[in-house]
């Protein structure tokens, strides 16, 4: 009874979570996470991030000062096939899955990514892989918000750990940016949860929208 009230509670305290952060991430312009759900399957979570392009901002695998990219970075206990893309209003085939001990520009377990509209940088540890998400499509720039779809990763660490994502993409003005958020991702050890399929069961799910964030320098 006790665990039935459990999972009751978590999956309603998600989606409170999701509405509210559905309402706030939505204002800013970025490749950015709407959403996060993961499902425990023979010991395996799959964090099942939904992905979002803002309207009237572009994806683009050519631009000389920067393709588009997302990056979630120091991603503990990747597992089998480790990560991997749900086609949305982009294609599977659209994106390159890169799993890589550090990104882009890095030095003293920082990485950084460079834009015309600023650097965002990240702590990154040389010893814990990234997965990076590399644009590799035609040019596509909606004119509304568009989900562009999901990204899995694929871990034995269960939920525990608000870690660091970035992403670049073409901005309104046509110049690349880059922004940032700190959203729900593996711990360095699996503790058991009293549900196969977590959602964000707590109120802290609410610390990855408050903390999301954009560094440009003007």
């Amino acid at each position: 009874m006790w665990n039935k009230k459990l999972k009751t509670l978590a999956v309603l305290t998600a989606a409170l979570a999701g509405m509210l952060a559905s309402t706030s991430v939505t204002k800013a312009n970025s490749i950015q996470i709407s959403g996060v759900t993961t499902t425990l399957t023979a010991g395996v979570y799959d964090y099942a991030y939904s992905m979002s392009l803002t309207g009237n901002n572009g994806l683009s695998a050519t631009n000389p000062n920067g393709n588009s990219l997302f990056v979630f970075y120091d991603v503990n206990g990747l597992t089998g096939s480790k990560a991997s893309f749900t086609a949305g209003t982009t294609a599977v085939t659209d994106w390159q899955v890169v799993v890589e001990p550090f990104t882009s520009s890095w030095a003293g377990n920082l990485s950084s990514i460079v834009s015309q509209g600023g650097t965002n940088e990240a702590n990154d540890l040389a010893s814990i892989p990234n997965v990076r998400f590399q644009y590799v499509g035609a040019d596509f720039s909606p004119t509304t918000t568009s989900a562009i779809g999901t990204a899995h990763l694929f871990s034995t660490g269960a939920p525990g750990l608000y870690g660091q994502y970035a992403a670049r993409w073409i901005g309104l003005t046509g110049n690349t940016e880059v922004n940032s958020q700190s959203p729900l991702m593996p711990g360095s050890t699996s503790v058991p949860l009293p549900s196969a399929v977590w959602m964000g069961g707590s109120l802290l799910g609410l610390a990855f929208f408050a903390r999301a964030r954009r560094r440009i320098s003007q």
